[in-house]
């Protein structure tokens, strides 16, 4: 989770909270490549979970299989 390319400050990560509670957010999608402090913690204060799913993989194909069956599972 970022907010204008940057970590969300602890303001910024209330609002979020608050709104994923809102709006019933249950799966929270992040890419390996960034930091997921963030994700985790909203995931921890609304009781969603985190999930991993990579934008940038060697074999695209077999990821986007691997990606539809997780939003599939998720959703």
């Amino acid at each position: 989770i970022e907010i204008e390319g940057k970590e969300p400050k602890p303001a910024e990560l209330k609002e979020l909270i608050e709104e994923a509670k809102e709006h019933g957010v249950k799966v929270i999608f992040v890419a390996p490549q960034f930091p997921t402090k963030a994700a985790n913690l909203v995931a921890k204060e609304t009781g969603s979970k985190v999930i991993s799913i990579d934008q940038l993989p060697e074999n695209w194909l077999d990821e986007m299989k691997k990606t539809a069956e997780i939003f599939a599972k998720s959703l």
